[in-house]
């Protein structure tokens, strides 16, 4: 393959792609054009039931006569609707047909083997920095859990405990909201005498907080430290403060740990889900690079698509298309892709630049993906059906 026939390659793809959008388009119509129709012909089924049962003989004339036009019409959509679809079944085969004539070509399909594998195993890294990243979160909020569990029980039984810890509140959130006002004052007598009062309210709080402390473990708790004391006041500022119902300028303890240990359990479980999907898709991105190592170890063939399976696909093309946004993915170079010494001798080592080939390796590493998928969903299928 020489860089010319790689540039007539890249328009060949790049033409059947916007083929296939617009044949994809004249399917979407002709699916309206046909639910419209059967609309229509199912009033004038109704109106012909309608009719026959008044006797009305005109009314029989035109229902009859509106029916018949309307099944000659699905008809014959039915027969352009047939053609149209083969269409498109070709210009998708003829895409994949691109695809698998550019990836068995040695180099080039080095190059694109080089690629994916990169880009599979920078995305399999960040997901795992991510997952552990969601876990060390997890374990820290759990904590602050644990600690507010306690924190709350002690509160219960000592009203000691109860009224310094309802004063660390009450300090915080007013040192909250003077910070917050700092920030709209301009006046240097007003912002003075916030300062002052913060300051004031900060010693407060510090002598509340070693009373709280020194009452925490006279009570036989001897783990809990000042800045486990910090971390359950931010906690609670954090998730906001509950007031009695009986008098809003009260704080109710209960409800406000309620509040908080509620609001925390749901984070957690928001990073528990998060890791979930994270590593359902690095299992994706393995399975695409052992079943491209299985696919070139055996030098599989691509196949056709089957038209039944390309009306599945176009079923799911119509029905997510207005949930789907554009692809804004990084534009990948070949020099983001490839260290210097990478596939130097290789003479498409430069291929990437190209836009189009960037397009059609894209395509190529998810049909990766969702073509590792399947497989994976097929074997485990077939072992439930074997047990």
């Amino acid at each position: 393959m020489t860089n010319y026939n790689l540039n007539q390659v890249a328009i060949n793809y790049e033409n059947a792609k916007k083929q296939l959008i617009v044949a994809k388009g004249e399917l979407e119509k002709d699916q309206e054009k046909n639910r419209e129709n059967q609309k229509k012909l199912k009033i004038e089924k109704t109106r012909l039931t309608l009719a026959k049962l008044t006797e009305n003989d005109q009314e029989i004339e035109i229902a009859t006569k509106n029916i018949r036009e309307l099944k000659e019409i699905l008809n014959a959509g039915k027969t352009d609707f047939k053609n149209k679809l083969n269409q498109v079944v070709e210009l998708n085969n003829s895409i994949e047909e691109i695809k698998q004539n550019v990836m068995d070509d040695p180099q080039m399909g080095q190059v694109i083997s080089d690629v994916l594998q990169k880009r599979f195993d920078r995305q399999i890294q960040k997901n795992n920095n991510k997952i552990a990243e969601n876990n060390k979160k997890q374990i820290d909020l759990n904590k602050d859990i644990s600690h507010a569990r306690l924190i709350r029980t002690l509160c219960e039984n000592n009203s000691e405990i109860a009224n310094y810890y309802k004063g660390l509140l009450n300090a915080k959130a007013q040192i909250n909201k003077l910070n917050s006002e700092l920030e709209t004052t301009s006046n240097a007598n007003s912002r003075n005498a916030k300062v002052a009062k913060i300051v004031e309210l900060n010693q407060k709080y510090n002598d509340l907080k070693e009373h709280l402390l020194s009452c925490i473990q006279k009570s036989g708790n001897k783990s809990f430290t000042k800045e486990s004391i910090d971390e359950t006041i931010n906690m609670v500022m954090e998730n906001g403060i509950v007031s009695s119902k009986t008098n809003n300028k009260k704080i109710d303890l209960s409800e406000t740990f309620e509040k908080t240990i509620t609001n925390t359990q749901n984070e957690v479980k928001e990073l528990n889900d998060n890791s979930k999907i994270l590593m359902a898709e690095t299992k994706k991105l393995e399975n695409a690079i052992q079943g491209r190592d299985t696919a070139e170890k055996d030098n599989l063939p691509t196949k056709p698509i089957a038209k039944w399976r390309f009306i599945r696909r176009f079923i799911n093309f119509v029905k997510n298309k207005t949930n789907r946004k554009k692809d804004t993915n990084e534009v990948e170079t070949e020099n983001e892709e490839h260290t210097e010494n990478d596939l130097k001798d290789n003479p498409f080592r430069n291929s990437l630049r190209n836009a189009t080939i960037r397009d059609m390796v894209k395509d190529i590493q998810n049909d990766r993906i969702n073509e590792a998928n399947k497989h994976e969903k097929d074997s485990q299928d077939k072992d439930g059906e074997g047990r």
